[in-house]
């Protein structure tokens, strides 16, 4: 590893932090990691910091700077992660989003992480105008997986009217991409939408019958 490759620091920090348990030797060949330019490494520097120091503010360090250099699913999604379940505020990284939109008011990341952390603080009027946004945008689609984490976050906090409004949209993106979710909402929005969920399309129905009791278990879980 002293050759300065990325990869063997990598696999010798792994080495230390999941099966030794030595937490500083795993830093230090992550750092190397790091410095000899593999990203994946901030992730790991954040997960250590979050997990094992319970030092929010140092992993949400790692987790941003892992979003700045590309990364920006994995740490978007841990981003999410450490605000809902250390209850902290990420001033640095809500700052770094709005820089972003400033500049772009599409970017795709930006919008989702400050739609989910709005969501989670039930700031709903933030988390409308940066979910709309991104729904509209052909892109988000690309990664399904995050259209329909943000989608579950909605509904998880009953935010059935607005998610309704979305799959009105005359572009039908997201009915076109999450159409399963539009007759899983039919059936939380019986009184709205009378009959509605009885038209699901027979190939749809196991489907939507198991996004149905995932969100059932995440309307449980968010009252516990």
């Amino acid at each position: 590893a002293e050759g300065g490759d990325k990869d063997s620091y990598y696999f010798l920090a792994s080495l230390y932090f999941d099966r030794l348990k030595e937490y500083d030797k795993a830093e230090y060949y992550y750092l190397k990691s790091v410095d000899a330019g593999d990203n994946d490494a901030l992730l790991e520097l954040g997960e250590l910091y979050e997990e094992i120091r319970k030092d929010y503010d140092k992993a949400e360090y790692y987790y941003l700077e892992a979003f700045k250099k590309g990364k920006k699913k994995g740490a978007a999604f841990d981003l999410v992660l450490l605000h809902e379940t250390a209850k902290k505020d990420l001033t640095a990284t809500i700052n770094y989003c709005n820089q972003l939109l400033a500049d772009n008011p599409n970017d795709l990341y930006a919008l989702l992480l400050l739609a989910m952390f709005a969501i989670i603080d039930s700031n709903y009027n933030e988390a409308f105008k940066h979910a709309a946004a991104f729904l509209n945008l052909k892109e988000a689609y690309e990664d399904l997986e995050s259209a329909i984490d943000l989608l579950r976050g909605l509904m998880e906090k009953k935010q059935y009217h607005f998610v309704l409004n979305q799959f009105k949209q005359e572009n039908g993106l997201l009915m076109l991409h999450a159409k399963p979710y539009y007759y899983a909402l039919a059936w939380f929005m019986r009184d709205d939408l009378p009959g509605e969920y009885e038209k699901t399309p027979a190939e749809l129905k196991e489907t939507v019958q198991e996004i149905i009791k995932t969100a059932e278990e995440d309307l449980k879980e968010s009252k516990t």
